[in-house]
């Protein structure tokens, strides 16, 4: 997802990504972005869906407020949102490789050329807090 040569500049319309963002190393998370605004047409729209956002369960840990499965949210719990949750059957591939804030995400994706439309927390499925970022950006 980092290189796409197989698909021509300017040619997509839309690209969609759900809780992959963070399972990309920050260099190579900049080329990726610098890429999708490449094979993206003028007007083309990137969503990226479910980035933990640090700002949101680091308060909560210090405020010793409730998480998704602990009461105060714990330790454990923040290693799930900054690494990931990985077990046996799915590490590495599962650790999260860097950790974002609204303004980190905004800042990376301003770099690439994109414009934000939206940027705002989500709750990931069922779960009663919006832990995550969903943003969606417009290639000028």
């Amino acid at each position: 997802i980092t290189e796409l040569p197989m698909i021509a500049s300017d040619s997509i319309e839309e690209i969609r990504l759900d809780a992959v963002l963070e399972h990309l190393f920050r260099h190579v998370r900049l080329k990726a972005l610098t890429e999708w605004h490449r094979v993206l047409k003028r007007g083309g729209v990137l969503r990226i869906s479910y980035i933990p956002d640090f700002d949101v369960y680091a308060g909560l840990y210090v405020s010793r407020g409730a998480g998704v499965v602990s009461d105060p949210l714990d330790i454990d719990e923040v290693y799930r949102y900054s690494h990931g949750d990985p077990v046996p059957w799915n590490a590495p591939e599962q650790i999260h490789k860097d950790i974002f804030t609204r303004k980190s995400v905004k800042r990376d994706l301003e770099r690439a050329g994109f414009s934000i439309v939206s940027l705002e927390n989500r709750c990931y499925r069922d779960e009663k807090i919006a832990l995550n970022i969903d943003v969606v950006a417009r290639k000028p």
